[in-house]
C-alpha cells in the first residue's frame, strides 16, 4: 500500500484486473482508505505503534480490526524466540489480540460505506469462472469528501456513482470452490476483507456443512449469498465474524436458501436429499432403491430424525438416497417423535429410545404432527 492506495496491480493476476475498470478500482481504493468524516488517507500501521494505542485506533476508525489482527500476527510471527524478553513480547501482543477482539466494530460508525462493495466484486469475479442465471448487484459509493470525488475523475452529479456486475451462479462444485477461492483473495487485494475473517466464513457457511453431508452444494452458496446481502443491508450491524452468529444457521435461514437455490438449480441436484424421513417416513418413499447393509452413522448435526432408525434401531431399512457416500445417515438417530416444546417441527430426538419402542418424552408436550 502507498499513500493510502491499494497497489492492486501487484497483488491480482491480470485476468482478474481486467474485470475492474480504473476507476472501479480507485473508488473501492479511497472507500478503503479514507477514515470517518476526517477526508484523509487511513493511518496504516507501523512496526513502531505502540500496542496500547491499538484499540483506540480502532474505535476512531483510524484502522479496522482486520488491519489490527493483521499486524499483530505479523509481530508474534517475528518475535525472536531466543531473546531474553519473548515471553513477556508474546504476552503483551496476546493481550493486545483479545483486546482488539473485544472491541464491538458493529458500533463503530463510519462516515462513508460501500453498498454492494464485495457483491460487486464476487459478480465480477463469476464472469470468468461460471455460466449460469445470473442477478445483478450496485456498487454505489457514497461519500461527502469532494477530492475523493475529483480523484476519481467522477463526472456524475452529487457524490454517488452506481457500478452494476451480473452474478452469473456456479454450474459445479468445481466451478463454486474457484469461485470462492478467488473471492477470498481478491476481497483481501482490495481491501475489502481479510483472510482471518472471510475464510472462516466460508467454512462456516459452506464448506463445513458440505463435509457433514446437510445439503447439496447449491444450497449452501446460496445461503452464503443470503448471509452477504444481509452484511450489504446492515454494514453496521453484520460482518464476516458476526453475520452467522446473529442471524443464526438454522431452519429460517437454510429454507430461504432451499427456496433460492431450487429456483435456480435443476432438480437433479436435489434428488439425494428430498423425501425427508419424518415421522415414520411417507408413501412417495415406497418402492425407492434400498440401502444395501446396515447404517451407524449419521449426521449428528441435523434437527430431523430419521425414520429408518425409528423402524429398525439396528440401522436396516435406509433407503439409498438417505445414506451419503462415506455410509453415513444423512439424518439424526434419534426418536422423531414430534414434541410441542422444541419449536416449530421440534421432535424428542432421544438416542436411548426410538418411537417404535416406545417415546418417554413428557406425555403433555408430546404432538401427533408438526407444528
Amino acid at each position: 500500500m502507498a499513500s493510502g492506495r491499494l497497489v492492486v496491480d501487484k497483488l491480482l493476476p491480470k485476468k482478474i484486473l481486467r474485470l475492474f475498470s480504473y476507476r472501479v478500482l480507485k473508488i473501492i481504493s479511497m472507500l478503503y482508505s479514507v477514515r470517518a468524516g476526517e477526508g484523509t488517507a487511513a493511518n496504516t500501521l507501523e512496526e513502531s505503534t505502540p500496542l496500547a494505542n491499538f484499540v483506540g485506533l480502532l474505535t476512531s476508525t483510524k484502522i479496522t480490526l482486520e488491519e489490527a489482527i493483521d499486524e499483530i500476527n505479523r509481530r508474534i510471527h517475528a518475535l525472536d524466540r531466543t531473546a531474553e524478553t519473548f515471553d513477556n513480547d508474546l504476552k503483551l501482543l496476546n493481550a493486545t489480540m483479545t483486546a482488539v477482539t473485544k472491541v464491538d466494530v458493529s458500533s463503530i460508525s463510519s462516515g462513508m460505506y460501500a453498498d454492494g462493495a464485495r457483491l460487486y466484486v464476487l459478480a465480477k469475479l463469476s464472469r470468468v469462472i461460471c455460466v449460469s442465471k445470473a442477478l445483478t448487484y450496485d456498487l454505489c459509493a457514497s461519500c461527502d469528501h469532494e477530492e475523493v470525488l475529483r480523484d476519481t475523475e467522477s463526472r456524475a452529479s452529487g457524490s454517488d456513482r452506481s457500478y452494476g456486475a451480473i452474478l452469473v451462479r456456479p454450474k459445479c462444485w468445481e466451478q463454486m470452490v474457484a469461485l470462492l477461492n478467488t473471492f477470498g483473495y481478491t476481497l483481501y487485494s482490495l481491501g475489502l476483507g481479510h483472510p482471518l475473517a472471510v475464510y472462516p466464513f466460508f467454512d462456516k457457511v459452506v464448506y463445513e456443512p458440505l463435509r457433514m453431508g446437510r445439503q447439496p452444494w447449491p444450497v449452501h452458496f446460496e445461503l452464503l449469498i443470503l448471509y452477504m446481502q444481509k452484511m450489504q443491508e446492515e454494514p453496521a450491524l453484520y460482518n464476516f465474524g458476526t453475520v452467522v452468529e446473529k442471524l443464526g444457521s438454522g431452519d429460517f435461514m437454510l429454507e430461504q436458501a432451499k427456496v433460492a437455490a431450487e429456483e435456480h438449480y435443476p432438480a437433479s441436484f436435489f434428488r439425494a436429499v428430498r423425501g425427508e424421513p419424518r415421522g415414520g417416513g411417507d408413501d412417495k418413499d415406497k418402492g425407492e432403491a434400498k440401502y444395501r447393509g446396515k447404517v451407524t452413522l449419521f449426521n449428528e448435526s441435523s434437527k430431523t430424525a430419521c425414520a429408518a432408525w425409528n423402524a429398525d434401531k439396528t440401522g436396516g431399512g435406509h433407503l439409498a438416497k438417505h445414506v451419503d457416500s462415506n455410509g453415513r445417515c444423512k439424518y439424526y438417530h434419534g426418536c422423531n417423535q414430534w414434541v410441542k416444546d422444541k419449536g416449530r417441527s421440534g421432535q424428542c430426538l432421544s438416542t436411548d429410545h426410538n418411537r417404535k419402542e416406545g417415546c418417554t418424552y413428557p406425555e403433555d408436550q408430546k404432538s401427533n404432527k408438526p407444528l
